[in-house]
């Protein structure tokens, strides 16, 4: 009963989100346990995603994970994933790439589960990448978007904005392009190695954008770093970045001072 209700709130988030059905809407099973997008028979339509298929994933009786791309050219609409209670569905991109026409969505379907998506390397791309989307109000865990390298392009909106859920995005390296950004309480953006590319001029002390940074809603290594933001008139963009801590930039010196020394003795 509670698979059949998690597929029947997922299939009624589709439609609220697109604000009409897929054209096809079909769940990963996993079936030959292997992570392969690119494998049919992974599946509940035995056929690989076009840019018309919405793709839902969970860790339940329905699906298995987690799901792994290192190379090629993947196509959806729309990817979203939801699990069940004292769970965690991920997937990985390390390489090539995975493009939609609607939306990228990471959340939790139970109180207590979390889904992560982890970019290594390459790109991801789509109109809206809203992470920590919660079916159920009160929810202990959170929906992550993991960045230690590539690009996230979310053509239209990065949300981080869902009332009663929790959404943590660390961009530790990476590069990330977005239309607008969305923020709310119970969110989280770290900034470490990455950068973050804004449109328009975000950089006036009464727009939101320094709001959530004075709130802390967007931090710099862990809270121990600084947050910068500077605007771009030549390409219309509001550049964010993070940096450490004095102390912490020291010791990277230190750390580069001790190797040159290290290399001038051998």
């Amino acid at each position: 009963m509670q698979k059949k209700l998690l597929l029947m709130l997922s299939c009624v988030l589709v439609f609220c989100l697109t604000g009409s059905t897929l054209a096809v809407n079909v769940w990963w099973y996993g079936a030959d346990d292997d992570g392969d997008w690119f494998n049919g028979n992974n599946y509940s339509n035995s056929a690989v995603p076009l840019s018309d298929t919405g793709v839902n994933w969970s860790v339940s009786g329905l699906s298995k994970a987690p799901i792994d791309i290192s190379s090629g050219a993947a196509l959806c609409s729309s990817l979203w994933s939801y699990n069940e209670s004292n769970t965690h569905t991920t997937m990985t991109i390390s390489g090539g790439s995975i493009t939609g026409t609607g939306y990228l969505l990471t959340g939790t379907g139970s109180l207590s589960g979390k889904s992560t998506f982890y970019l290594e390397d390459g790109t991801i791309t789509f109109p809206r990448v809203i992470v920590g989307h919660n079916i159920y109000s009160g929810a202990t865990d959170k929906g992550y978007l993991h960045m230690t390298g590539g690009t996230l392009n979310a053509t239209s909106s990065l949300e981080l904005h869902k009332a009663d859920s929790l959404g943590q995005l660390n961009l530790y390296g990476g590069t990330i392009n977005a239309g607008v950004l969305y923020m709310d309480t119970g969110h989280l953006l770290d900034i470490t190695e990455g950068v973050m590319y804004l449109d328009g001029d975000q950089t006036d002390a009464g727009d939101d954008l320094q709001t959530w940074i004075t709130d802390d809603w967007i931090i710099a290594y862990g809270g121990a770093g600084t947050v910068m933001s500077e605007y771009n008139f030549g390409s219309d963009q509001t550049k964010v970045w993070g940096i450490p801590e004095p102390a912490t930039i020291a010791l990277l010196g230190l750390g580069g001072l001790v190797l040159m020394r290290k290399r001038k003795t051998t």
